[in-house]
């Protein structure tokens, strides 16, 4: 091979490795060169025979002017091997390089961490690798061609004053309640807040309605309701004289058609709200964080051959995200990005803020001080052996807030899937994560515990088989995990040795919980489903049951206390920001909906009635029978909240009626608990236990 050759194969060679891809065995040096030597052999004979008729013409040509021809810079043989060196490298490379810059960008880790983006191409190519449509001609529809991109996984073993301020950052003692969360010092958005003497609710006309509150009286003072038509708005923080709107809006721009935002008010006067500033990027929400004073916003955004880059705020306006902030999980199975941006509350009327985006979505997040963890689940059908089967794994991404500055670290991998956000939790650098995966067509259950690196460094696995995860709460030391598939079982972990975590005990209970509360530190309430069995020996919910566990021998848990109420139904079973928790005066509370109906006659009855026939009435003997309709069914509703202590029993401390509608959160600002329903009414009644 000449120089030149070598230059152009390294050209070539250069442009697969730019995007990321693996050229060919066929355009090694020595394959082209053992084809260029095969046909030069072929055609020997005609190769000398051109070589003499040339010398012989130049020999007469040079006899008739005086001089002989000059010796060639190349030989003919070069010149011919350089051709059709160059005529192979086209004819074999163009193709090829053509297919390759359609296929998707190589997605595995590098030394474990996700691969970053390094050009928009790559990302275009892998989004169209998983979105290929086809205009199907006269009917005008489009036909998805789904793109296998395979894994292989591990298979299943058998082993206050009037200030708005953040709860998370800034409450003082038990004068107002605080958004029920998962972290200390992680505040959680909800629809509902109050500063302890203003109240703020997300209505269902999309506002927020602001209500003074005092002495068990609340009314309506305000209303913010600069929002989108088209949108809507999730759920709101208050922080340091400010109101955080998170919502999430529709568009017809053709940079996205489904985006989120953060408004930010100045609430020091809250009859008069005035908006600081916003941020918005491409997604709906998916949930969000305050801590810090730095809101972390996580949106899913769908990407398809014409929108395949997120959007967000950047020096003022409305930009593509840079590529070098955009990864992706390995081998993903959803053409959807999870993108997380920090947004400084506290700076101004400036948006400060970074934004990342990893690709291949992401479905439950779970963040403390320190770190942002955010899980995917993929869900896999391959044959093994024994049979084919569903393998479903965890991938988890660890992203470093660094007060907001957001850097990707560490990623793991985990078998089976989670439940929530409760599933996960991290302590003295280890990220515990509970997960329910299949064995031979059955549930099991497992811990794992991974080091800041998440390498796995311990595991429980398979236990409660058959069944599943409902609740798990992490406890410091202790893991509590509740599973259901007709008893509720509660299992106790101990986790005080990262490397060789065990089941401590476990005690059995009717029904299940679905959110796990503790209680001092040798309780843990459970509230969940009350279930009942069918005629046909199933099992379904019918209702609210609270259950209360003494945890103080870890090996021996005991259930003290359970309630039940059939037909009755709370937020709180669903959704933890529900459950109103009152550690100074020592009660808990739930808003509840109750509604039962009663049928009198679920049969038609027959009556005798007389029938005019052509204007005559007939005989009573000879009366016809008429069917009479059911009596038609009644039904009692109404709505409250269930107040309660848990000691050495469940005390209930009272059972207060609302009003028809259900209530859907209860709060506390002193000695009075305000409610609010359905219709976005706040009513207030006195603490009397």
């Amino acid at each position: 091979m000449t120089e030149l050759d070598n230059k152009d194969l390294e050209f070539i060679q250069n442009k697969f490795d730019a995007d990321g891809l693996r050229a060919p065995e066929s355009l090694s040096k020595e394959n082209i060169l053992a084809m260029l030597e095969a046909e030069e052999a072929k055609n020997a004979p005609r190769l000398v025979n051109a070589k003499a008729g040339a010398a012989a013409k130049a020999n007469k040509a040079a006899d008739a002017v005086g001089f002989k021809p000059a010796k060639p810079r190349r030989s003919l043989r070069k010149q011919l091997l350089s051709l059709t060196a160059c005529l192979l490298i086209a004819v074999i490379t163009v193709p090829i390089v053509n297919h390759a810059m359609n296929q998707p960008p190589d997605t595995s880790m590098v030394d474990g961490e996700l691969r970053t983006f390094t050009s928009e191409r790559q990302i275009k190519r892998l989004v169209r690798s998983m979105n290929q449509y086809y205009y199907s001609g006269g009917f005008g529809y489009y036909v998805k061609e789904e793109y296998d991109m395979g894994m292989a996984v591990e298979e299943d073993r058998e082993d206050s004053a009037p200030v708005a301020v953040a709860a998370n950052d800034s409450a003082k003692g038990d004068d107002f309640s605080e958004t029920y969360k998962q972290v200390e010092g992680v505040d959680e958005a909800d629809i509902i807040k109050t500063d302890g003497k203003y109240v703020y609710l997300v209505t269902a006309e999309r506002e927020i309605a602001v209500w003074s509150a005092a002495d068990g009286k609340a009314r309506e003072v305000g209303m913010i309701s600069d929002f989108n038509e088209d949108g809507y708005i999730n759920n709101i923080y208050l922080y340091n004289n400010k109101l955080v709107a998170v919502g999430t809006l529709y568009t017809n721009d053709s940079k996205d058609s489904e985006r989120s935002y953060v408004k930010i008010y100045d609430v020091s006067d809250p009859k008069h709200p005035e908006l600081l500033k916003e941020f918005k990027q491409s997604g709906y929400v998916r949930t969000s964080r305050l801590t810090g004073g730095v809101v972390y916003l996580i949106t899913n955004y769908y990407a398809d051959r014409d929108r395949y880059i997120p959007y967000v705020t950047r020096n003022g306006s409305y930009e593509t995200m840079g590529v070098n902030d955009i990864c992706t999980f390995p081998d993903p199975q959803n053409s959807s990005y999870i993108v997380v941006s920090s947004i400084d509350v506290d700076d101004g009327k400036e948006i400060r803020s970074k934004s990342k985006a990893i690709f291949g979505s992401g479905d439950t997040v779970y963040c403390n001080t320190e770190h942002l963890y955010l899980a995917e689940t993929q869900y896999r059908y391959i044959t093994t052996e024994d049979g084919s089967s569903n393998q479903i794994t965890t991938l988890i991404a660890k992203v470093n807030l660094n007060g907001g500055k957001l850097e990707f670290a560490e990623t793991g991998k985990v078998r089976g899937s989670l439940y929530g956000q409760f599933a996960l939790d991290e302590k003295d650098g280890y990220l515990r994560v509970a997960t329910t995966s299949n064995k031979s067509g059955k549930d099991v259950n497992n811990l794992f515990v991974l080091d800041s690196s998440l390498e796995e460094v311990g595991r429980v696995t398979g236990f409660a088989r058959n069944e599943h995860i409902e609740a798990v709460r992490f406890i410091g030391d202790k893991g509590y995990v509740i599973t259901f598939e007709r008893t509720d079982p509660l299992f106790v972990l101990d986790l005080s040795d990262p490397t060789a975590p065990a089941i401590d005990g476990e005690v059995e209970i009717e029904g299940f919980s679905t959110l796990l509360a503790p209680v001092g530190e040798n309780r843990l309430v459970g509230i969940g489903y009350r279930t009942a069995e069918n005629e046909y020996g199933g099992i379904y919910t019918d209702g609210l049951k609270i259950a209360l566990f003494d945890i103080s021998n870890p090996s021996e848990p005991k259930v003290l206390d359970s309630k039940e109420y059939k037909d009755t139904s709370s937020v709180a079973q669903y959704d933890h920001h529900g459950l109103l928790q009152n550690k100074g005066a020592g009660y808990l509370a739930i808003p509840y909906y109750f509604e039962h109906y009663e049928y009198y006659d679920e049969e038609p009855v027959e009556v005798e009635e007389d029938v005019i026939i052509e204007e005559s009435t007939v005989d009573a003997e000879d009366t016809i029978a008429a069917t009479e309709p059911a009596v038609p069914a009644e039904n009692e509703r109404h709505g409250g909240v269930l107040v309660f202590k848990a000691g050495d029993k469940l005390e209930i401390v009272d059972d207060h009626i609302i009003g028809e509608d259900g209530v859907k959160r209860c709060i506390y600002i002193g000695d009075y608990i305000y409610a609010a329903d359905d219709f976005d009414m706040i009513t207030g009644f006195k603490y009397v236990g």
